[in-house]
């Protein structure tokens, strides 16, 4: 018989980082011994209330970290650590293998994304990003939470640029992006920084240059690869600070 796991994910529980930190944690205090089988996909969606996309990005974060294993034809199992210190580390381990394929999958997405809004934004949809825009802006300055705002941005863009399948994918990674998000905006001086990032941005959407969206987009993510992998600071060096 499997275990019934209560892992006291926050709110939002759509994220692969929170099933697979609380996954952790149950191993960690004992809730999943070493050698005991984890429940099946279909019931920890059951319990956790995630999508399977969700379920097996957490899980195989977890067998790469060496966490759990997989027994063809068995089911998964955690495993048995070499030490007691064997799992010290794990969380930001999967954090950073996560930003990685995030940053990956943006890269791989957004350069597209900006270069058809430029070509395919509407009246409407730029008027919806620079009042948005307006709208972080003011929040700015009043010292407010800024993070929904900024994922929102890019959301809007991939409506702006009128494809299912790209729109799709962003709709997809809003929940990472907020998460991210709410720790960067946090930073003095990063707000600022990431909003004139986006109004250049928009300036080439609304130009109607593709190229130059695509470079501004190609700026960004290279900026952000940055400031996820090496720090704000790390980013916020002499050289980097004219980028």
């Amino acid at each position: 018989m499997t275990a019934r796991l209560d892992l006291g994910l926050p709110a939002r529980q759509s994220l692969a980082q929170s099933v697979a930190q609380g996954l952790l944690e149950a191993i960690r205090d004992g809730r999943l011994a070493p050698g005991e089988k984890l429940p099946s996909e279909a019931e920890l969606r059951a319990q956790l209330e995630v999508g399977r996309s969700t379920i097996r990005e957490a899980l195989n974060g977890l067998v790469l970290l060496g966490a759990i294993e997989v027994r063809h034809g068995q089911g998964t199992f955690v495993r048995d650590p070499a030490s007691s210190g064997a799992l010290d580390g794990m969380s930001d381990a999967l954090r950073g293998r996560v930003d990685v394929e995030l940053l990956e999958a943006r890269e791989a997405t957004e350069l597209a994304i900006a270069q058809h809004a430029a070509h395919r934004a509407t009246l409407e949809d730029l008027e919806q990003l620079r009042a948005l825009l307006d709208a972080t802006e003011a929040r700015i300055r009043e010292e407010r939470p800024v993070a929904e705002e900024a994922s929102r941005f890019h959301l809007l863009l991939a409506q702006a640029a009128k494809n299912r399948i790209l729109l799709r994918f962003i709709e997809n990674i809003m929940g990472l992006l907020e998460e991210r998000g709410e720790e960067l905006t946090a930073i003095p001086g990063y707000p600022e920084w990431e909003l004139a990032a986006h109004r250049r941005l928009l300036d080439a959407v609304a130009a109607g240059d593709g190229d130059e969206a695509r470079r501004e987009m190609a700026s960004h993510l290279a900026a952000m690869r940055t400031i996820h992998l090496e720090g704000w600071e790390s980013f916020r060096t002499p050289d980097a600070a004219n980028e």
